[in-house]
């Protein structure tokens, strides 16, 4: 099976491992298909799982992982983001409610310090949190991924926390391709960044246009 490395593991790719070089190399510009190993009987890749197979809302399951950015809403570990994001207004930003599980665990308050959030830096689910709440179970069925949350206890200021999918890897081909777009839906129905999707992998969502 063709296959390529999904961009939440671009980080962590060795990319200039050599002293500096006048050729600068860029992961999120790399070419994307698919790489033999150093076998050459396979792809790199071959052994992880396929992204479309990962279960519903895996960021409520156990393993789970969230680390600490702090004050700022930007996620570091996905790829095409960064600035844009963090100075956008209208990205949306997930906030928790204290009520539910996953709030509990990313603000871990002190019990000996009147309740104040501690903010762990890396926070690992050590089982599928109970969303079974009414409040909790709408939010959980109608946000079925998630790259940043908001930790933002009564009188103090927002802290967030970036969800780190496991390693994955996204088929280069694949059946019944949805197109997506990424940029500006212009009047005249052209499109800045428009892509093929694998639709069972959560890349985009749905979006509303106004006529004209």
């Amino acid at each position: 099976m063709l296959i390529e490395i999904a961009h939440a593991m671009l980080p962590f790719l060795p990319c200039c491992a050599l002293p500096p070089h006048p050729h600068t190399c860029t992961s999120t510009k790399r070419d994307v298909f698919p790489k033999s190993d150093l076998t050459s009987n396979g792809y790199v890749g071959d052994f992880y799982p396929l992204c479309s197979d990962l279960p519903p809302h895996h960021h409520l399951r156990e393993g789970a992982t969230y680390r600490l950015l702090g004050a700022s809403s930007a996620p570091q570990l996905h790829s095409g983001d960064g600035a844009s994001w963090e100075n956008n207004p209208e990205s949306p930003r997930l906030a928790l409610d204290v009520s539910s599980p996953l709030y509990e665990l990313l603000c871990a308050p002190n019990a000996n310090n009147g309740g104040e959030c501690t903010y762990p830096a890396k926070v690992v689910l050590g089982s599928t949190l109970d969303y079974s709440a009414p409040l909790a179970q709408s939010l959980s069925e109608y946000i079925p991924i998630v790259r940043t949350v908001c930790v933002s206890p009564p009188g103090s200021r927002p802290v967030y926390y970036e969800y780190v999918c496991a390693p994955c890897v996204k088929a280069a081909f694949f059946s019944d391709a949805k197109r997506v777009i990424r940029g500006s839906v212009h009047g005249d129905n052209v499109v800045d960044d428009a892509m093929c999707a694998d639709p069972r992998t959560g890349v985009a969502g749905g979006a509303c246009c106004l006529p004209g």
